[in-house]
């Protein structure tokens, strides 16, 4: 459960099924990364008008080739709580279906309207995953909402609303057998 994210006091992994209220648009779906280890790139101001350089954060090099990387922001929710979910460029690829590069506009100016996400991203909206969860030491330590998505199953809503159903039904179901044979012992 979500609720149980947020009174966590040790750094672990746990799972949590919930449903994606919204993609994060606070932050943009992607960032630049550089084309062989995918970590981070930094624009440079350019000497050449023909040859735009950036600095991998990771291999401190200057690099010509970047591509688009992952990084989604997700509003998540359960029965019990709401948080934020951070999914990095391979597991957000497993629930969008494609490759970030296959949904990049080939722009490489920054991005000016958030809000405008492509489709196969804007679907995740409503649909129901099983998320693998790090709870990190900024999570236990200081509080930080976020939490990093390890892995990924796609959920059937109605599936999982029947077996929750079936799960509550056996509860009652258990509970008025035990009554009832409290009340045959106790006559």
């Amino acid at each position: 459960m979500i609720s149980e994210l947020f009174i966590s006091n040790q750094v672990e992994n746990c799972k949590i099924i919930c449903s994606i209220e919204v993609v994060d648009t606070d932050w943009s779906w992607f960032y630049f990364g550089h084309k062989g280890c995918k970590h981070r790139a930094i624009k440079l101001q350019s000497t050449h008008d023909d040859i735009q350089l950036w600095r991998c954060e990771k291999c401190q090099v200057k690099i010509n080739e970047v591509i688009p990387v992952f990084k989604l922001h997700l509003i998540v929710r359960d029965d019990t709580e709401t948080c934020k979910l951070l999914l990095l460029n391979t597991v957000a690829k497993t629930i969008v279906g494609h490759e970030a590069v296959d949904l990049w506009d080939d722009s490489y100016d920054v991005i000016e309207d958030p809000e405008l996400l492509p489709e196969q991203v804007r679907a995740l909206e409503g649909k129901s995953f099983c998320f693998g969860i790090f709870v990190k030491s900024d999570n236990v330590r200081d509080g930080a909402a976020t939490f990093r998505v390890l892995e990924c199953l796609l959920v059937k809503c109605s599936c999982w609303k029947e077996t929750a159903r079936m799960i509550q039904k056996n509860a009652k179901h258990l509970l008025q057998n035990a009554k009832r044979k409290m009340l045959i012992s106790q006559t």
